[in-house]
């Protein structure tokens, strides 16, 4: 499974919340800075387990390169 929003030219945008992303997204990003990339390697516990999406694999690691583009208020 690959999405690259680079590749779109566009960001992805979405509130930094349990519950709204995987815990290994919420748990990675939190500490960045503007610009900054971060490679995040998220086990199966911390992602979708043994009930993944269609495209993913039960138990499967994750593996994201994020790139903070930018922080925005609330």
């Amino acid at each position: 499974l690959f999405d690259a929003s680079w590749a779109r030219g566009t960001a992805a945008t979405f509130p930094l919340s349990q519950g709204q992303l995987i815990q290994g997204w919420v748990d990675g990003i939190p500490g960045m800075q503007v610009g900054e990339r971060r490679v995040l390697l998220i086990p199966s516990d911390l992602a979708y387990g043994d009930s993944p999406p269609p495209g993913i694999e039960p138990g499967e690691t994750l593996l994201f390169i994020v790139e903070l583009r930018g922080v925005g208020a609330g």
